[in-house]
């Protein structure tokens, strides 16, 4: 794996080139996944500042949550930090250290709200701890969360925006 200096401050600005340059001393099919992975973030938070963090290219945004529904073959993506997933889940801006941290959140799209509240009973039949019952969030989105050993939150969801025709 290509390495960038060691002499960079932890979130050091850099120029497209020296991105593209760590980039390609990255080999196939890594370098294809993370180019791909770098079009997407810019087409979602197209001011994202690139920087290094770790040695590794990486992004700093200045803003809450990002979405978008322009990603092919995505009915909608997101990037949610951390305290706000706290909140809503657990009233705290803080993640509780007896929980995985959640490394990502997938959610399931079913056809009505019952749907979701019929999910939600039968994850708990089968013995599922569900980080929340079905509910409906103040932008009309029915759904209900668990999350898994290995740290992904999955939810099972009903959107009425997305549903519409």
């Amino acid at each position: 794996m290509a390495r960038l200096s060691l002499r960079r401050p932890r979130l050091a600005s850099v120029s497209v080139e020296e991105v593209d340059e760590y980039l390609r001393g990255i080999e196939e099919p890594k370098r294809g996944t993370l180019e791909a992975l770098r079009c997407t973030i810019l087409k979602i938070v197209p001011d994202a500042e690139q920087v290094i963090s770790y040695r590794v290219p990486a992004f700093r945004v200045r803003s809450d949550y990002f979405q978008s529904e322009r990603i092919s073959g995505s009915k909608h993506f997101g990037v949610w930090p951390l305290a706000e997933a706290a909140q809503a889940y657990f009233g705290s801006d803080e993640w509780p250290s007896g929980r995985p941290v959640p490394q990502v959140n997938i959610e399931f799209e079913v056809e009505s709200a019952n749907a979701v509240a019929d999910a939600a009973a039968e994850l708990r039949g089968r013995g599922f701890e569900l980080l929340h019952d079905a509910r409906e969030e103040p932008w009309g989105q029915t759904v209900a969360r668990l999350l898994s050993s290995e740290g992904s939150i999955i939810g099972i969801s009903y959107a009425p925006s997305l549903h519409t025709e």
